[in-house]
């Protein structure tokens, strides 16, 4: 039976280089997934469109996809520090987020 009065934690702050670690591993998920789309792509329309070399298709798919692979992570990981840098600031005006435990 649950007490009337119940205790909520809250989450006031966030360690930032964590939620940067997050946004970096989001970024390389989303970076395999969207650059092997993109990947394939360029070298379809590549191959058929502009009577471009294979080989060079190929090396464009993975040139972006190797960019993508670098680039996604490197902002995840930023944008993660930002969010975490500014939980931490709206965190310590209005008290944070409550959750519920079982």
């Amino acid at each position: 039976m649950a007490s009337s009065i119940e205790r909520r934690p809250e989450i006031r702050g966030v360690g930032v280089l964590q939620v940067g670690y997050m946004g970096a591993v989001g970024g390389l998920l989303m970076a395999i997934v969207f650059g092997a789309i993109m990947a394939i792509v360029v070298v379809a329309t590549g191959a058929a469109g502009s009577g471009a070399p294979v080989g060079q298709s190929l090396a464009g798919g993975a040139i972006g996809f190797a960019c993508m692979a670098l680039m996604y992570p490197v902002f995840g990981f930023i944008g993660g520090c930002i969010y975490g840098l500014l939980y931490n600031l709206a965190g310590a005006i209005t008290g944070g987020l409550e959750v519920e435990v079982r």
